[in-house]
């Protein structure tokens, strides 16, 4: 059965969703939304920080920004090297096609270079999958990815 944990998007964090199954060694994390200046991601810094202590066989991370060109780049690249001490984690980052694709693009690249992480980047369609998510289509959802 799934379990959901959430942590509601707000001027300070992005919001941010945690997947997983008891029964299953995989759990799925997804943050979306905005940042700005004044996105400070305590929150979801200290949930990172508690999880990469002990977390489950292996971890799906997901980022969906709005925007992110011009976002506070220290948050994301600590966020970011906070998820790459957890164990057998994979890094995705989902961006929304438009006209500034090539500066997205670069951001990403600069951001995943100064944690030192690598990332896999997609475009949208991937994030529709996620918000669809069911018991059944979980693990296809995690094979494909």
């Amino acid at each position: 059965m799934l379990k959901i944990f959430s942590i509601e998007g707000t001027e300070k964090n992005p919001e941010f969703t945690v997947i997983y199954d008891e029964n299953k060694d995989t759990t799925l994390c997804l943050m979306k939304g905005k940042m700005s200046k004044q996105t400070s991601c305590e929150e979801i810094k200290n949930w990172l920080d508690k999880y990469s202590e002990n977390p489950k066989g292996k971890t799906i991370f997901m980022i969906f920004l709005d925007n992110v060109i011009g976002t506070i780049r220290v948050n994301m690249i600590y966020i970011l090297g906070i998820v790459n001490t957890i164990k057998n984690v994979k890094i995705i980052w989902v961006y929304e096609e438009t006209a500034d694709d090539e500066d997205t693009l670069e951001y990403i690249d600069y951001i995943s270079k100064g944690a030192g992480v690598n990332v896999i980047i997609k475009k949208l369609s991937i994030i529709r999958k996620v918000e669809e998510l069911t018991d059944e289509k979980m693990q296809q959802f995690i094979d494909e990815v």
